[in-house]
């Protein structure tokens, strides 16, 4: 803004108005010496003053002026304005110029610092989203190994139910099968004697029938 630009630019306008004044008070009394005398427009310091300023506006007594000192007129007038005018102008524009490219300058930097911190947040809230990503992946990762534990433990302690059951049943079969040969040997040696008996009662018969 303009105030931010002469706020900038106060220091060397200041220089510049000072220098403004130095020259301007330099050519006043130069105008008085050389035409206070002869007329009425430079009679006094105040006049002096006045008829610069109406120069500087494009207000030229020069045929007046010429009248007086017909070699210099020319001189005294062409280095007051290429001072008042082209040179002081030019520097004050030059000033502003300069102020207004470092507040320019200042607001670009201000910005792309803004931009960096900006960039730098977003690059810190990514990181904490990855690790919270990462946090959470690590808890599922162990959630599903503490799942797979317990299922390995589960299998293991099937597995060995399945195996004491299946000892079992091959003992109680193993056990079924000595009763089983235990009671057909007792059968078989019962049908024996049985058969022992029978026959030598049916000789024991026969031989007393014969007597």
């Amino acid at each position: 803004s303009l105030t931010n630009t002469m706020t900038e630019a106060g220091g060397d306008l200041f220089a510049i108005a000072l220098l403004f004044c130095l020259v301007f008070v330099s050519f006043v009394f130069m105008g008085y010496v050389l035409y206070g005398q002869s007329l009425y427009q430079y009679s006094t310091i105040g006049r002096s003053v006045t008829s610069l300023f109406r120069m500087l506006v494009g207000s030229l007594e020069y045929a007046e002026m010429r009248a007086v000192h017909r070699n210099f007129t020319w001189f005294f007038c062409g280095l007051y304005i290429s001072c008042m005018v082209f040179v002081l102008v030019n520097l004050v524009i030059a000033v502003l110029t300069m102020a207004l490219g470092t507040i320019r300058d200042r607001a670009f930097d201000s910005h792309s610092i803004r931009l960096l911190m900006e960039d730098a947040e977003n690059k810190r809230n990514a990181e904490s989203r990855l690790k919270m990503k990462k946090q959470a992946m690590a808890t599922e990762t162990d959630e599903i190994g503490a799942e797979m534990s317990g299922l390995l433990m589960r299998h293991v302690l099937l597995s060995q139910v399945v195996y004491t059951f299946r000892r079992t049943w091959l003992w109680l079969q193993a056990q079924f099968r000595r009763v089983n040969k235990r009671q057909h040997r007792q059968k078989i040696q019962k049908i024996r004697r049985e058969t022992a008996e029978g026959y030598w009662r049916t000789v024991y018969e026969k031989i007393n029938n014969v007597e």
